[in-house]
């Protein structure tokens, strides 16, 4: 089973998009980064929907609820996903509905750990410089999820890197740290609000990592 923790939705569309079976995990539709979820998970999410560490930012032209209790190491995230843990589409601090489905969600994530089937957690890095720093990070991240259950934990983190024409597109696989490294070399940039078309031109590289 397929878990998407970021550091945006892509993850999350792609496994929609493709009908690979997965579970929504608190950190599918936000952004944030493995910082962030390591601190989160490290505390049992005890803070994480409390709302003395929520409030409002002015994002994208939208008041989006994030909380601000979380520190990540600087110039390893895209500024996008580092400025506090940003719940993109729930409204936790004044919607109960959305606060509850956050809270099913924590639930879930708590099961996947626990189970005795494998986890295969889906993790997309946005800057593709420098990989080492955020494998490193991942390495402690399934370090921490294995403790929790009996299954074997797996780590894929996927990057983008922007080529000049078709001929140069395609997948390369890296290992680092225990952790398996798909670099896309791709035309267009991965960004957007429509989750229908957010990386849509590189389909069929997502199902090449997915078969691998």
């Amino acid at each position: 089973v397929y878990c998407s923790i970021g550091e945006n939705c892509l993850g999350q569309a792609v496994l929609d998009r493709l009908k690979v079976a997965s579970v929504l995990s608190p950190f599918a539709w936000a952004r944030s980064n493995i910082d962030y979820i390591q601190s989160i998970l490290e505390e049992d999410f005890a803070d994480f929907p409390n709302p003395d560490f929520l409030h409002y930012r002015q994002r994208y032209q939208k008041l989006l609820v994030t909380n601000f209790k979380y520190r990540c190491t600087e110039g390893v995230f895209d500024p996008s996903v580092s400025q506090e843990f940003e719940f993109s589409h729930h409204d936790v601090l004044k919607t109960e509905e959305a606060r509850a489905s956050m809270l099913r969600k924590v639930d879930r994530f708590r099961g996947l750990l626990r189970s005795d089937g494998m986890a295969v957690f889906l993790y997309h890095h946005r800057l593709s410089s420098d990989l080492t720093p955020v494998t490193r990070k991942l390495k402690l991240f399934k370090s921490t999820v294995g403790l929790s259950g009996p299954g074997p934990k797996v780590v894929v983190a996927f990057t983008q890197r922007l080529v000049a024409d078709d001929a140069q597109r395609r997948l390369e696989l890296l290992q680092q740290d225990g952790i398996l490294l798909c670099v896309f070399h791709t035309r267009r940039k991965w960004a957007g609000t429509d989750a229908d078309v957010f990386g849509l031109a590189d389909d069929d590289l997502f199902r090449a990592m997915i078969s691998c």
